[in-house]
């Protein structure tokens, strides 16, 4: 993938089974559906957030590692220097 471009599409509160859906035949979610055609899709993911919610998931995207079980990782953490998907 020398000399692509990677670009994350994280949604919150977004139902995948929205994706191609359409109402009296208009698209629900066109401008997604467009991007997916071109893109992969992961459609068999699993909620693994805890109390810190949003920056869990932020947390789990960028870093690969499970958020901790009480607080947010990057307020109990935030001292700690983390190896995320941003820098490389």
């Amino acid at each position: 993938m020398k000399g692509k471009n990677l670009i994350v599409v994280q949604l919150e509160a977004f139902q995948g089974f929205l994706l191609n859906k359409k109402i009296d035949g208009i698209e629900i979610t066109p401008n997604l559906n467009k991007l997916a055609k071109e893109s992969l899709v992961f459609d068999n993911c699993f909620y693994q957030t805890a109390y810190g919610g949003t920056s869990d998931a932020e947390f789990l995207m960028n870093n690969s590692l499970l958020p901790i079980r009480e607080g947010a990782v990057y307020y109990q953490y935030a001292g700690n220097n983390y190896e995320a998907l941003p820098e490389k």
